[in-house]
């Protein structure tokens, strides 16, 4: 409960950053990483909230890990690919 990265997100000036998000994360408080997302000043950033997924489930199940990655690789051909 005593790591965080609130600080460090807050440095992150105009780069490209991506967030990943289990909606109903038990594990890593996903209102928590969103409300972090928020605070990167980045124009540069998205946010990918998988719903209904939660965090052991993306190991678990093929699919969910699939649209995870889906976001991921979109994330990447936008801006290392495309840009």
């Amino acid at each position: 409960m005593s790591y965080n990265i609130e600080y460090f997100a807050k440095r992150i000036y105009d780069k490209p950053i991506l967030f990943v998000v289990a909606e109903g994360d038990s594990i890593t408080l996903w209102d928590l990483e969103i409300a972090t997302f928020h605070s990167v000043p980045s124009a540069r950033k998205e946010l990918a909230v998988i719903p209904k997924v939660s965090h052991m489930s993306l190991y678990a199940k093929q699919d969910h890990l699939t649209r995870a990655g889906a976001a991921g690789a979109a994330f990447i051909k936008k801006h290392l690919v495309d840009a």
